[in-house]
């Protein structure tokens, strides 16, 4: 005679692309979207986790990456109820998948839609790199607008955000990482 578990799966779906939804997002600590993809390969091989970001720097000259989509991860699984319980549980990830309103089950990209969406996230990265980078080039004289003093020439830009400067400072030429928006064209 086999015995009922509370906990058992009451209702599986087919192998699909839904989003995760976090209050917090996971900011720039990609660890816990892998954390995430490893919990749900346990469940299911096929599974897949897309957290699409880009490479920065902090102001302590870290690289980090930061998320297109601050607190959303689109995940590739079987959903079944108790999956986000699981999750919480696993890993701490406080997440819910998105459903439609009125809806008892999560909403479902199509394989169509998540290549469109992926797409698009690359595309706007490349767009914020063009944008923040237009009307400078490597070999510039810039000025910073924080600390008028300092002039320098563009050696290199540093996606998306920055650039790599080179500067005298000490009566030495010194390389040093700058905001592009902090920079001003001199010629």
């Amino acid at each position: 005679m086999g015995s009922e578990r509370s906990d058992e799966v009451v209702r599986t779906t087919k192998l699909g692309w839904h989003i995760l939804w976090t209050p917090t997002g996971l900011g720039n600590n990609s660890v816990k979207a892998i954390e995430l993809w490893n919990l749900l390969r346990e469940s299911d091989k096929n599974s897949d986790v897309y957290f699409p970001t880009y490479k920065d720097v902090s102001e302590e000259g870290k690289s980090v990456l930061v998320p297109i989509f601050l607190n959303y991860v689109f995940v590739r699984c079987r959903h079944h109820d108790g999956l986000e319980d699981l999750i919480r549980e696993r890993s701490g990830i406080r997440m819910a998948f998105l459903k439609p309103v009125g809806m008892e089950y999560p909403f479902e990209l199509t394989v169509e839609e998540m290549d469109e969406l992926k797409e698009n996230a690359e595309v706007m990265v490349a767009d914020m790199v063009d944008s923040v980078t237009s009307g400078f080039a490597a070999g510039d004289t810039v000025q910073l607008r924080s600390t008028p003093g300092i002039i320098g020439k563009i050696l290199y830009f540093l996606p998306p955000t920055r650039a790599m400067i080179e500067t005298k400072m000490f009566n030495e030429m010194h390389p040093v990482q700058v905001k592009m928006s902090d920079l001003t064209r001199l010629y």
